[in-house]
């Protein structure tokens, strides 16, 4: 479970920039209390993996109580297979269906086809370092895959399309290898406009996308830099100063068409990253 990073973006320059420089909190914003240890065979959630093993979905699932998170490893040298099983995420909280603390080191999550689902909670949270994830699809959800500081992660042959805010969301970390996917048609819209991204780099550096579809959002992908605001006593709020940039990301062999405002972002506080053949 966790709280919202300040990433419920709008369209306009202005509410995006004074949105987006907000830095990410120092402490993890993911809690992993009060559900019960998985079983190998996992027929209910939520639960959590606490020690090393392989661990595999019997059949659909759907938190049975609400503010929790459905499958979360919390262990490094876990295995899960979810075996094509479906994930739906019922409850009007902000839970994800699969979490992946910072203990998860070199966690796997092979997906088989499966599916993850849920208007109100984010589908799969990477916090942890040498996880590697694939054959998943995530939709109807708030952001698709969020990498929060993860290092080192590999996905690779999912589908994070149709989500309200985001496909995916890399914040922080860096060195993460995203391959063989597509981040379409996430999106929101409202009053005066829309607003939704394919992938977002912010505050990270050396992550590399290749072989992908980021079409039909707003905005294809997103790479910033983190910027800062600074509160003065009189509660005067400046936006916005140079934090962690996003930097030597590269981005190749992609397509990013149909968006309604731009394909490939380059913004406040990046550098030295490259887009090659890029449609």
């Amino acid at each position: 479970m966790h709280r919202r990073f300040g990433l419920k973006l709008w369209a306009t320059a202005l509410v995006t920039m004074a949105v987006l420089a907000q830095e990410p909190p120092t402490a993890s914003p993911f809690s992993v209390a009060g559900s019960p240890s998985c079983a190998s065979e996992i027929s209910t959630c939520p639960c959590v993996m606490t020690q090393a093993g392989n661990f595999e979905v019997t059949g659909p699932l759907r938190p049975t109580v609400p503010d929790a998170d459905c499958l979360t490893i919390d262990a490094a040298g876990v295995n899960l297979n979810l075996a094509g099983n479906s994930i739906a995420m019922p409850f009007a909280s902000a839970s994800d269906a699969i979490h992946l603390t910072r203990k998860a080191v070199g966690a796997t999550v092979e997906g088989g086809g499966a599916t993850i689902s849920g208007p109100y909670s984010d589908g799969v949270v990477v916090e942890s370092n040498g996880a590697t994830l694939s054959g998943f699809k995530v939709s109807s959800a708030t952001v698709g895959i969020i990498l929060n500081r993860a290092r080192d992660a590999k996905l690779f042959e999912f589908q994070a399309d149709g989500n309200s805010e985001g496909g995916v969301l890399i914040e922080g970390g860096g060195h993460n290898r995203l391959s063989n996917f597509s981040a379409n048609s996430n999106l929101t819209a409202f009053k005066g406009g829309s607003y939704g991204y394919g992938v977002f780099i912010r505050g990270s550096k050396e992550n590399s996308l290749s072989a992908f579809t980021a079409d039909s959002n707003v905005y294809g992908v997103f790479i910033q830099g983190v910027l800062k605001s600074r509160i003065f006593p009189s509660g005067l709020v400046v936006c916005c100063f140079p934090g962690p940039p996003s930097a030597r990301n590269e981005i190749a062999g992609g397509e990013a068409t149909n968006n309604a405002d731009s394909g490939v972002i380059l913004s406040e506080n990046s550098h030295s990253n490259e887009v090659t053949r890029v449609l």
